[in-house]
């Protein structure tokens, strides 16, 4: 399968990161930047101590995700966004298994390695450098995603 990587908005771009009190808002600062619902939220999660929240967004030329940090500096928050997003489903085309995988960084400079796609099953093993694993399923989207430290 082709991927399709998309720009996004400003939300790439460090220098226009706005602060807030709470990793809520800074949450909600990037729906509103990415143009998503919060029901497009696939998965808020901790990997080495980063917060990482992965969304679906229709694009178009299909269904795409994109993966946020949540960057924190003096006791606040902020959504960053160092990648486009990545397409895992393109249009007309039926829904069947896909896998893709790219990289991230958070503001930190950590790298992690995003692994994603779709799926009609309720049970699927992805093979990632670090071995075969059991990624999460979010069951309404049909969409899979499994996050790792980028391997160096």
């Amino acid at each position: 399968m082709i991927i399709s990587i998309l720009s996004g908005c400003s939300a790439l771009a460090d220098h226009n990161l706005q602060w807030f009190k709470t990793e809520n808002e800074a949450i909600n600062d990037g729906i509103e930047k990415e143009e998503i619902k919060k029901e497009d939220l696939l998965e808020k999660t901790t990997v080495n101590g980063e917060t990482i929240v992965l969304f679906q967004k229709n694009v178009e030329n299909g269904l795409a995700v994109g993966a946020a940090t949540i960057s924190k500096e003096n006791h606040q928050f902020a959504w960053y966004r160092s990648n486009p997003y990545t397409v895992i489903q393109k249009n007309n085309s039926p829904k069947y298994h896909t896998q893709v995988s790219w990289n991230i960084r958070a503001k930190s400079g950590k790298e992690f390695t995003v692994y994603s796609g779709t799926t009609n099953t309720s049970n699927i093993r992805i093979t990632t450098p670090h071995g075969d694993v059991t990624p999460k399923i979010h069951k309404e989207a049909g969409i899979y995603f499994y996050i790792e430290n980028a391997k160096k």
